[in-house]
């Protein structure tokens, strides 16, 4: 199993009960050096691909900058929407370079829900 975005406040979680069930993760990362990851996980960076998906049977996607941390300015969002656009377009431009794609993408983003008017 592929993870990007294995260090977020949904993805940290993800690989750590993916690992707990034996099941093998692969971290991409920005800075995979600067990791902890449990046991049964490990990093490489985004330059490592497409060889990362050899074998993999699913990638799940969870890779964008944070929304939370800084103010909404223009560059903000900007900034915000091309990194989940970049992340998606290489992990799919990967895939479609390997003999054996993965069988799955599971592109997500955003956490939260939202509660309709009147509840």
């Amino acid at each position: 199993m592929v993870v990007a975005g294995g260090t977020g406040l949904v993805g940290l979680p993800l690989v750590r009960a993916l690992a707990g069930l034996g099941i093998q993760v692969t971290v991409l990362s920005r800075k995979p050096g600067r990791l902890n990851l449990p046991t049964g996980a490990m990093a490489h960076g985004w330059e490592d691909l497409p060889s990362l998906l050899k074998g993999t049977d699913a990638v799940i996607n969870l890779a964008g900058e944070g929304i939370a941390d800084r103010r909404w300015t223009v560059s903000r969002r900007a900034t915000i929407l091309d990194s989940r656009i970049e992340a998606t377009a290489r992990l799919a431009g990967a895939m479609r370079a390997c003999a054996h794609p993965p069988a799955a993408l599971v592109n997500a983003s955003a956490i939260g829900y939202y509660i309709p008017k009147g509840a």
